[in-house]
C-alpha cells in the first residue's frame, strides 16, 4: 500500500519538471557556450563555498545568469543559467566577476537552533552574534561583492577557459 503514495509522488516530480522548467533544449538564438571553470584561492589556499557570478559587458541574450560555487579545491564550473535552460559554460566575451561567501561566525547556532530560542535567550544570543559580526573580517574582502567594484575581469574564448584568481593580488584601491 506504501508503494501507490510513493508512485503518485514520483509522477508528480516527473510531469512537474518537464512541464515547469527542467528543459535542456536550447532555446532559439541562445548563444553558443564554450566550458568555463574558476578556482578562487586567498594567499594561495583554495577557498570553498564562494559564490561566483559573472556579468557580461556586451550580453548576448537578456535575462541570461552566469553562476557557480567552489568546491573544497576552490574551483567551480561556471553555467550558463536562463528561465527553463540550463547548460554548463559560457558564451564567448568579456566578464567580470562577483564573489560572494557567507562567513560562519564563531558560536552561530543553526537555523533550527536558533528557532527553538525564546525571549531572553534569543535577544542575548541576537546581540552576542551582532557584536562578533561587527568585528568579524569576512573571508572574501567587500569589494568583490559587486560588480561595479569587483577588480576581476576576463575574456571568455571559444577555446573555453580554465581560470584562477588570488584575491591578495587584487587588493581594494
Amino acid at each position: 500500500m506504501t508503494s501507490q503514495p510513493f508512485h503518485w509522488s514520483l509522477l508528480s516530480v516527473f510531469f512537474f519538471s518537464v512541464f515547469v522548467g527542467c528543459s535542456s533544449k536550447q532555446p532559439t538564438g541562445f548563444p553558443e557556450v564554450y566550458p568555463c571553470s574558476i578556482r578562487i584561492l586567498k594567499d594561495g589556499a583554495p577557498l570553498d563555498k564562494v559564490n561566483i557570478m559573472l556579468d557580461a559587458s556586451e550580453p548576448t541574450f537578456h535575462n541570461i545568469g552566469y553562476s557557480g560555487e567552489t568546491d573544497s579545491q576552490g574551483k567551480a564550473i561556471i553555467s550558463t543559467n536562463y528561465p527553463n535552460y540550463n547548460t554548463k559554460g559560457v558564451p564567448a566575451g568579456e566578464y567580470r566577476v562577483l564573489l560572494k561567501k557567507r562567513d560562519v561566525i564563531e558560536g552561530e547556532k543553526s537555523r533550527e537552533e536558533v528557532n527553538r530560542m525564546g525571549g531572553e535567550e534569543l535577544e542575548v544570543y541576537t546581540a552576542e552574534l551582532e557584536k562578533k559580526r561587527r568585528v568579524h573580517k569576512p573571508t572574501i574582502p567587500p569589494h568583490f561583492w559587486e560588480f561595479e567594484t569587483s577588480p576581476l575581469t576576463f575574456t571568455m574564448a571559444k577555446d573555453g577557459a580554465d581560470l584562477t584568481f588570488d584575491i591578495k593580488d587584487y587588493p581594494q584601491k
